[in-house]
């Protein structure tokens, strides 16, 4: 059975994912990430669930948005060490 304190959104563990790509590589500084789209077809989940989980990166700084897509902050940003330990 699962306990509340087990449970964590889909939104949440797509971030997490993200946090761990930049942890070990996978996307750099300034790099750009997959379309909403592509992740949401790779968890199976809506766009909008995607979304949410962009806008928790954003709003800490670890993502900015150029042109209608998602890139990683440049390396200056101090909330990326914090985010990913």
């Amino acid at each position: 059975m699962m306990r509340d304190q087990d449970y964590m959104p889909i939104y949440k563990k797509i971030k997490e994912q993200i946090l761990n790509d930049i942890a070990k590589g996978i996307y750099g500084p300034g790099d750009m990430l997959p379309k909403q789209t592509e992740f949401a077809d790779a968890y199976g989940v809506s766009r909008v669930t995607v979304r949410e989980a962009f806008n928790e990166l954003k709003l800490r700084g670890i993502l900015v948005s150029k042109k209608e897509r998602e890139h990683l902050s440049q390396p200056q940003s101090p909330c990326i060490p914090q985010m990913i330990e």
